[in-house]
Formats: structure tokens, C-alpha cells, sequence
């Protein structure tokens, strides 16, 4: 089915220093119209090609061709939040701490000493936040954000929902710079006020590789002058030494993956086996480089017990079902290695997910691998990267 691509001569129609002002309305198949105001914010659910096969009777025939179109809904908390934020600045930051306003001062204020503007997604992004817990309650009335439930696993440990704001920024809008005035805002808000719950002075920052690690360092206001609450002038000069009672830790998700405590005792060797025994039920598939004597031999040595066996037509083993006993370490042990060394005393931790859209949950069948024995490699890595990094957030406020 051929699509009609109607180009814009001139995409770009704003400032990235204000808010948007105009905005190019396009549908399928007709011109863009520029128009007035900010495009509201939404979202298109398109049937894939593929789940549709079979259905192209005369009956759902039209229906079908209307699906692959898409249709758009709006994203009514955001967009409702966008006109509550603005009324918080016509209202002056009303309710905002002492030290929130002298941060937004310094953000929004034009310096010599700072090279470019703030972005207004930047100020926009970490000034929603801010609103969410220090906005007045009629502004916040009618505004609903649901907690982050846990999935099945962490729900049957005993883990409980809690809450979770999600920042969706285009690439190349600056989201470091967003997660530097997030982390300064709650630390220093902490430090002026110690007994206030909602801030803390510990953040931990969860990134997808070593390399983004490493990046992410500049958030580490160690690094004082040569940090990014400096070099991107977040935070006052006179409030560094403030902030540095504050700890940033930044870490990849590997890290979060629960570790096993096996240790191996002095005397001849012997593995003791201590900490948390989950069990856990997985297939181990027959290939050219695992065969089936060696899944055996795993197993008459303890690495687990096979409980099934999947045959193929000709009656030799394809997969074997085994059920394997992990000794896991304990939450408490989880969050002194993520956050080992700690000297913050907030009960509380502020966590940030940079590539967020990477932690997700995916709908479990029952009595599945939840990480899935996907044909695709590539596929199941993802799956089980996403598992990790939700999932295993999910431990660090119960621990």
C-alpha cells in the first residue's frame, strides 16, 4: 500500500529557548498546515502488517486498512500537567522551598558564565518534577499519577509499588544537564533541611553501559569545578559545599543483577553455600555446542536437577526442564555493594533511569522463563535486560 509523503520545506518553526509557539499539523495524505500554539501531546497505536493476516474478508476488510492508518490518542496527564506547570510560574513557583527558587532563578536568569540558555524542554522537564512535590495543592488537585506496581516475582517477595515520573526527551535535548538539576535540587534541599522526606541526599543514577557510566561522572559533585553543576552553572558557586554532602553514584544496570553468595571455604575447597536460596525453574536447549550428556553431567554434580525432558520425533533430547536452587544475596547486601561506601543519612534514595525506555515489564505467561526463550537472540537479550533493570529497582526501596 503506497503512502503519500507530503515534505516540509521548513520543519523547524521555533526556538528551542522558549516555549513552542507554532507547530506543522500533518495527516496521511494531505498537506502540513502550520499552526498556532504547542502540539498537544499524543501518541498513534498502529495494528503491525503482520497481525492482521486472515482478516482481510469484505467484512473487516475497511476496518483493517483504517488500523494500519493508525489512531492518535492523546496523553491527557501530560498534557494536563504542561498547563498546570505554566500556571505554577504565572503563579511564581507559589509553595516552591527557598532554596528551589534561587535554583530556577539561576537556570532561567541569562549568565555570562554560562556558554548557551537552558533549553526550555530542560527547564520544562525538571520544573514538572519540582511541581509534582512542592506544587500547591489546587494546582495539584485532579492530578493523578499512578504508582509503578512491581511485577509478579518482586510482588510475591513482598515488594511494593512505589513512585515512578517518566521524562520523555528528544535525543540531543540535554538529559544529563536535566538529571544534574534534579539531583541538585533534591541534595541541597536535604542538606537545608534534613528532616524533610521528600528530598534526599543520596542519588543513584542507573545507565545502560560502561561507557555512559564513565560519561555520566560529571554528575559527580566530587568533581566540584570541573563538574557539570558548574560547567553548565546549575548550581551557585556559594552552594557547592552544600552539595557536596550529597552523593552521586552512577552505575550500568548489570550491577543491579542480584549476585550469587557461593563462597569457597579454605578447607579443601569446599563451597559454602550461603545467603537468600531462591529456586528456579529454566530450559536448557541441546546444541551443537552443549550436548545432551554434558546437560546431564551438570546435573549428577549438583548444578541442578532435570525434572522433564522434550524429545524430538526421532525420540532423541531437544531441551531438558531442570529446576536449580541460586543462594542469593539479601537486599541489605544488594544496596551496600550498588551503594557501597555511603555516607548519606536520607532514609530515602533518589534513583534515576537514564535510557528509561530501555526498563520495561513484559506480560508473563505463566510458569515461563521470564526472560523468555526467544528464537531470536537478540530479542531475549533485550527482554532480560528490561527484567533486570525494572525488577531489580524495585529491591532498593524495601532494602
Amino acid at each position: 500500500m503506497a503512502t503519500q509523503i507530503n515534505a516540509v520545506a521548513n520543519p523547524i518553526i521555533n526556538t528551542p529557548y522558549e516555549a513552542p509557539q507554532h507547530y506543522w499539523h500533518i495527516e496521511e495524505g494531505k498537506a502540513p498546515v502550520k499552526q498556532a500554539g504547542r502540539r498537544p501531546a499524543s501518541y498513534f497505536l498502529r495494528v503491525p502488517e503482520g497481525a492482521a493476516r486472515g482478516r482481510r474478508d469484505a467484512a473487516q476488510g475497511a476496518m483493517f486498512e483504517e488500523d494500519l492508518k493508525g489512531n492518535e490518542y492523546l496523553l491527557d496527564l501530560a498534557n494536563l500537567l504542561r498547563q498546570r506547570v505554566q500556571d505554577w510560574r504565572d503563579r511564581s513557583y507559589q509553595g516552591a522551598t527557598k532554596v528551589t527558587r534561587e535554583l530556577i532563578d539561576l537556570w532561567r536568569t541569562p549568565s555570562p558564565d554560562r556558554t548557551e540558555p537552558l533549553f526550555y524542554a530542560q527547564l520544562e522537564a525538571a520544573e514538572t518534577v519540582i511541581f509534582l512535590i512542592e506544587g500547591p495543592a489546587d494546582l495539584l488537585q485532579g492530578i493523578q499519577v499512578p504508582p509503578d506496581e512491581p511485577g509478579a516475582a518482586a510482588r510475591k517477595d513482598g515488594y511494593k509499588a512505589f513512585m515512578r515520573y517518566a521524562l520523555k526527551m528528544a535525543t540531543g535535548s540535554g538529559k544529563t544537564t536535566v538529571m544534574g538539576m534534579l539531583a541538585a535540587w533534591s541534595i541541597l534541599n536535604k542538606v537545608t533541611d534534613p528532616q524533610n522526606a521528600a528530598y534526599s541526599d543520596t542519588v543513584l543514577i542507573v545507565c545502560p553501559n560502561v561507557t555512559i557510566r564513565d560519561r555520566l561522572q560529571e554528575l559527580n559533585p566530587e568533581r566540584d569545578e570541573l563538574s557539570l553543576y558548574r560547567t553548565r552553572e546549575l548550581v551557585p558557586a556559594h552552594r557547592m559545599t552544600e552539595l557536596r554532602r550529597g552523593e552521586v553514584f552512577v552505575t550500568n544496570w548489570h550491577n543491579l543483577e542480584r549476585r550469587e553468595t557461593r563462597e569457597v571455604n579454605g578447607q579443601g575447597g569446599r563451597v559454602v553455600k550461603r545467603g537468600q536460596a531462591v529456586e528456579k525453574a529454566r530450559t536448557i536447549k541441546v546444541t551443537a555446542t552443549l550436548s545432551a550428556d554434558e546437560i546431564r553431567h551438570q546435573a549428577t554434580v549438583g548444578a541442578y536437577e532435570i525434572v522433564g525432558v522434550e524429545t524430538k520425533r526421532d525420540g532423541s533430547p531437544k531441551a531438558f526442564n531442570v529446576k536449580e536452587t541460586q543462594y542469593l544475596e539479601s537486599d541489605a547486601a544488594f544496596l551496600k555493594r550498588v551503594l557501597g561506601g555511603r555516607k548519606g543519612r536520607s532514609q530515602a534514595i533518589l534513583v534515576m533511569n537514564d535510557e528509561a525506555h530501555h526498563a520495561y515489564r513484559r506480560g508473563a505467561v505463566e510458569g515461563a522463563d521470564p526472560f523468555g526463550e526467544e528464537d531470536d537472540e537478540t530479542t531475549a537479550a533485550n527482554i532480560r535486560e528490561a527484567t533486570v533493570w525494572i525488577e531489580d529497582v524495585e529491591r532498593i526501596p524495601d532494602a
